[in-house]
């Protein structure tokens, strides 16, 4: 949105797009650990207790700065929200996603382990995996799919302006 409303090529409100989407916290680098943790852990909730209670440790220096909390899961959250319990719900549904139905069913328990609450990365995460995606396809999928989002909110706010941004509702003035 502000790539959009401050007027920046179309080509880079989608690399800005990636970059936002790109982390450890609800992006594609939180997915990428999340496929890991269904590859050890499957559904095993004694694994995935474990696994949470002593998270791997990174084996050299990365870009990456290591997870600060159980990736999958929002540690900014108080509880699970209602849009991830539903699209988790109607994912668990269909046949031949064992893992989703596994989440589903167990949500509660893992939440209870980790003290933060399932976020959209970790039924993102469960799905892949029940795709049978790698960790590194899974995160490419996951950042190819923000960006139609990206667009369309660039291009609203692009049209709009910027004296109608969301964050000036209550009224902006601009002087010399």
């Amino acid at each position: 949105m502000n790539a959009g409303v401050g007027g920046s090529t179309h080509a880079s409100v989608l690399i800005a797009a990636l970059s936002v989407g790109a982390g450890n916290l609800g992006g594609a680098r939180e997915v990428f650990s999340a496929v890991q943790y269904w590859q050890r852990c499957s559904t095993n909730i004694d694994q995935w207790r474990d696994l949470i209670n002593d998270p791997p440790q990174q084996e050299r220096l990365d870009v990456w700065h290591p997870m600060e909390h159980p990736p999958g899961f929002d540690p900014n959250g108080v509880s699970c929200p209602q849009p991830v319990i539903q699209t988790l719900e109607h994912l668990a549904a269909i046949d031949g996603t064992n893992h989703l139905g596994w989440l589903y069913k167990n949500r509660s328990v893992l939440e209870g382990f980790t003290n933060c609450p399932l976020a959209f990365s970790g039924v993102a995460a469960a799905a892949f995996y029940d795709l049978e995606l790698l960790p590194e396809q899974a995160e490419m999928l996951y950042l190819l799919l923000r960006l139609p989002g990206a667009a369309v909110h660039a291009l609203e706010q692009e049209k709009l302006g910027w004296r109608k941004y969301p964050f000036f509702s209550k009224g902006f003035k601009v002087t010399e």
